[in-house]
């Protein structure tokens, strides 16, 4: 009987003092994220991000 793995979320750590410096938004609480396997992209809060 073999488990299946499940797959990652979160591959890398960035801090979000760090990723502020990109945020859309004047609140610098969000930013775009791009996903390039999908070709998508979309407004993802910093601590999804």
């Amino acid at each position: 009987m073999s488990k299946q793995a499940k797959p990652s979320r979160k591959h890398h750590y960035v801090p979000q003092a760090q990723l502020r410096h990109f945020a859309s938004d004047a609140d610098r609480r969000s930013i775009w994220v791009y996903d390039k396997g999908l070709d998508r992209s979309w407004i993802s809060s910093l601590l999804n991000a």
